[in-house]
């Protein structure tokens, strides 16, 4: 049974890469496939569910072609900006805060996952509240 499991982990490295490169001819978007590659391949490697769900998400990425470092980048490039839910503040109601890229495929991409918002909130000099998410 293991040798079976092996075998199919070797079969599926050997064919996500090729495939994503077979359907693209853009120099650019295999350079970034060969750059991901390796990373894949060690944690299919790696035992444990926390690294097959990585290896989910990063061939996710790698279908989509939206990085993570992509989205760092475009935060500290001022390519997004916070959006509020509502027009207008009103005591006693919540708000939801949001971070909206101007690039429309990042709102949704899947690298979205591997990215926490720590958003900071001061009651006064004293009392800060912190919450987090998207």
């Amino acid at each position: 049974m293991p040798r079976d499991i092996v075998n199919r982990v070797t079969t599926t490295i050997k064919s996500v890469p090729s495939k994503a490169r077979s359907a693209t001819a853009d120099a650019t978007i295999n350079a970034r496939l060969d750059k991901r590659e390796p990373e894949l391949i060690a944690l299919l490697g790696t035992l444990g569910w926390k690294a097959l769900r990585a290896a989910r998400e990063l061939v996710q990425q790698m279908r989509e072609n939206t990085y993570v470092d992509e989205l760092i980048d475009a935060i500290k490039a001022d390519n997004a900006e916070i959006a509020i839910d509502q027009q207008a503040a009103r005591a006693y109601l919540p708000l939801n805060f949001r971070i909206h890229f101007r690039k429309p495929e990042y709102n949704t991409a899947p690298a979205l996952t591997d990215l926490t918002c720590d958003w900071a909130f001061w009651h006064d000099a004293n009392r800060k509240f912190i919450e987090n998410g998207w």
